[in-house]
């Protein structure tokens, strides 16, 4: 997720390792703070809403087997 990939920034960063040119780096969530990362994080943005319907619908009739489709889309950013 994104909270996992801004401790590899950060370590990348300290290290001196070129992010988006010598590694490329991606995370998942969308976090707030994605953008205003050095450098900006590319990540994977999914709708919550759109999980938490599938969760709560798996919970409540779970003799029900049903294929799930959630709707993401790349926010490409200067990391990948």
């Amino acid at each position: 997720n994104d909270n996992i990939a801004v401790g590899a920034l950060s370590a990348l960063n300290n290290a001196g390792v070129k992010i988006g040119k010598q590694v490329l780096l991606a995370g998942h969530d969308d976090i707030e703070l994605a953008p205003y990362l050095h450098p900006p994080l590319t990540t994977v943005k999914q709708s919550c809403n759109q999980m938490a319907r599938a969760v709560v619908d798996a919970v409540l009739e779970p003799e029900i087997i049903r294929e799930v489709t959630i709707h993401s889309r790349l926010v490409k950013r200067l990391s990948a």
